[in-house]
């Protein structure tokens, strides 16, 4: 009995330390596509897909509510990074991914936003295989997601100066200002239009004119003939 307690001991305190140890990189590739998933919001009970966030920056954080780390990265980067400069960015959207806690209750989730000042939607993965899907090797883990669904960045752990970095790799993407870089398209778009089809009248006015035939002189009219001399 005693053995299979001290080997029990061992297993958790491995598990606690190796899945939370800081780490310089994720396993999925930069460049390649972020699987798509679907899980329900806790905070909100609706369900969430990663394709409904097309166009726009995703930052994805693997958490779990035991990992001392994950909580640390919360408090210290993450929450103050989103309220400063992302609460009211449409276009850069924050999702925690609650992983490997298959017994967690929707309330508990609830309760733990709460207690960690998070205003994003915290999703219910545990019993999912996004996990798997992402192969993640330990929490906290970080993944940036553009507009096109292409992972732009990744880390594992919860290392100083994190919320700067993260602020650093949106910044340099172009969804992340005001409108977006659908938004941006489309006004140049439209600014292309408009010059095209300002040229082309232009062009045609003057073909126009070169083409115009010359006015008709109006019809000569002879003056009247002079009175006749008086008698």
């Amino acid at each position: 009995m005693f053995r299979k307690t001290c080997l029990m001991s061992v297993f958790i305190i491995n598990l606690l330390v190796f899945t939370s140890i800081p780490k310089a990189e994720a396993v999925l590739n930069v460049g390649a596509h972020a699987p798509n998933f679907t899980l329900i919001d806790a905070i909100s009970g609706n369900q969430i897909s990663l394709s409904n966030y097309a166009g726009k920056i995703v930052v994805i954080d693997f958490f779990a509510t035991w990992c001392g780390p994950c909580r640390r990265a919360i408090d210290e980067e993450l929450v103050p990074l989103y309220n400063q400069y992302y609460v009211n960015n449409p276009n850069v959207i924050f999702l925690s991914i609650d992983i490997w806690e298959p017994s967690i209750t929707r309330q508990q989730l609830i309760q733990f936003a709460m207690e960690h000042n998070i205003g994003w939607p915290i999703l219910m993965g545990s019993n999912s295989n996004i996990a798997n899907d992402y192969e993640i090797e330990g929490v906290p883990t970080l993944y940036i997601v553009d507009g096109n669904g292409i992972i732009k960045w990744c880390h594992m752990g919860a290392t100083p100066g994190l919320s700067e970095e993260i602020k650093n790799q949106i910044e340099s993407l172009p969804e992340s200002s005001t409108g977006g870089g659908k938004d941006k398209f489309d006004w140049l778009l439209w600014m292309i239009i408009i010059v095209v089809v300002v040229v082309a009248a232009f062009s045609i006015a003057v073909i126009w004119r070169k083409r115009k035939p010359p006015p008709i002189p109006p019809p000569t009219v002879q003056p009247p003939p002079p009175p006749p001399p008086p008698p």
